[in-house]
């Protein structure tokens, strides 16, 4: 409900996960240009295969799928099919950018229906999906009350979709 108490609850929700500053080779940092790219450069290192090996699938050997399976994947998709799939996932977990869950799609169903509906067949037309409604977010949970140092961070990467 939109009350007081919920107010005060994100309020305090957004202080306590926001990145005030870093502790940085003993000095702290507070300005948020200079955090932000000490948070990007951490990570791309962090995440950077630089020099290790890499997996190589040249020859391997992949299953294929029948023509009666290849068939069903290429026809149409329909409204029971997309809505069967969103009512098959977890209506209070999933929260997008913008913060709406399933549950949520799910009691505005009737009234988002035909604009998601138009999304699946613009895809099946073109092949492409609209950029926007497909996008991952890294977002970094603090491991210990009070973070100073961007080990104290584990990153999860956030998926969104229509």
């Amino acid at each position: 409900m939109n009350t007081r108490y919920f107010h005060s609850v994100i309020k305090w929700r957004m202080v306590r996960n926001k990145i005030s500053g870093l502790r940085e080779n003993g000095r702290w940092l507070e300005d948020q240009t200079k955090v932000k790219r000490k948070v990007r450069d951490f990570f791309m290192a962090r995440f950077n295969v630089g020099d290790r090996p890499q997996v190589r699938l040249d020859n391997a050997v992949f299953n294929s799928i029948s023509n009666e399976d290849n068939d069903m994947l290429m026809e149409k998709i329909t409204k029971d099919e997309v809505s069967n799939a969103m009512w098959n996932c977890d209506n209070l977990k999933s929260l997008g950018p913008n913060d709406f869950n399933f549950g949520f799609i799910m009691f505005c169903w009737e009234e988002i229906k035909v604009d998601v509906m138009r999304a699946v067949n613009n895809f099946e037309e073109c092949g492409r999906w609209p950029r926007r409604t497909n996008a991952s977010f890294i977002s970094l949970i603090p491991k210990v009350d009070n973070p100073q140092l961007l080990n104290n961070f584990i990153s999860i990467s956030l998926v969104g979709c229509l």
